[in-house]
């Protein structure tokens, strides 16, 4: 019992910190445009783009109610864009309606509950092809209710009963942990290869309480993205950036004592 309440709050936490590791590294660009890791702060500074969304972008929602991105609870894959009609399609996992193509005009994206949008910089134009690709062929599976040990390969289904079911920032992790491979839409699952692409988990491997989940949060703040400023609003200046990381550890630590 003291256990499932644990991980209860581990997963609150993943919605509600902008970071569930210990700290978070703050960037700096130098003058020849590289980037260089300072000592770990309590909080992120991450270089901004200007620019539009592309295919292979990340965009983070979070719920109607709340004003500027206090909890982030879902992220969705930018997949192509429609000059005559000013629209961006999307694949997501939708707790409801699993796998799906969404589509979105510019002025619904520029509301108050989405928000912030990524690149991964460290994607070549192939890989994020490969990326979409991938997630393109999820469309029409289940959402993953059990958010237990992320999977990348949807046919691991020896070791992995919810392994070719999705949750939101599982598919899109998976999409880019398999962007070295191609998935052309005449070849099944079985015939494809997984595995030894980018990484958009910022904990990685990390397992808490023998599990290993992936968060909207922690493909935010990973090194392997950078955030884009669209529209109006400066999502980098929002108080939701400045708030200070409290680590897992720490939380379970907590319990630990509490409990005793």
């Amino acid at each position: 019992m003291i256990n499932k309440l644990i991980l209860c709050v581990i997963l609150f936490l993943f919605c509600c910190i902008p970071s569930s590791s210990a700290w978070i590294n703050e960037i700096e660009m130098r003058e020849d445009n590289s980037y260089i890791i300072n000592q770990p702060r309590t909080f992120s500074i991450m270089p901004v783009l200007s620019s539009s969304l592309s295919p292979g972008d990340i965009a983070f929602k979070h719920p109607e109610a709340f004003r500027g991105p206090i909890i982030i609870d879902h992220c969705l894959l930018c997949t192509g864009y429609d000059n005559e009609t000013d629209t961006y399609e999307f694949i997501e996992a939708h707790f409801h309606h699993g796998v799906q193509y969404r589509f979105e005009k510019s002025e619904n994206i520029s509301h108050a509950s989405w928000g912030p949008y990524v690149r991964v910089f460290s994607a070549s134009n192939e890989q994020k092809r490969n990326a979409i690709d991938f997630a393109r062929k999820q469309i029409g599976r289940a959402f993953q209710k059990e958010w237990i040990n992320k999977n990348y390969n949807p046919t691991d289904n020896e070791n992995d009963s919810f392994a070719d079911e999705w949750y939101c920032s599982e598919l899109i992790w998976a999409a880019y942990y398999n962007c070295n491979f191609q998935f052309p839409e005449n070849l099944t699952d079985s015939q494809c290869f997984y595995g030894d692409g980018i990484d958009l988990d910022m904990n990685g491997w990390m397992k808490v309480l023998n599990i290993s989940v992936v968060a909207p949060r922690e493909i935010l703040f990973d090194d392997d993205v950078r955030r884009i400023f669209l529209f109006d609003f400066d999502w980098t200046n929002d108080c939701f950036y400045k708030r200070r990381s409290i680590s897992i550890s720490s939380m379970i630590s907590l319990f630990q004592r509490k409990n005793r």
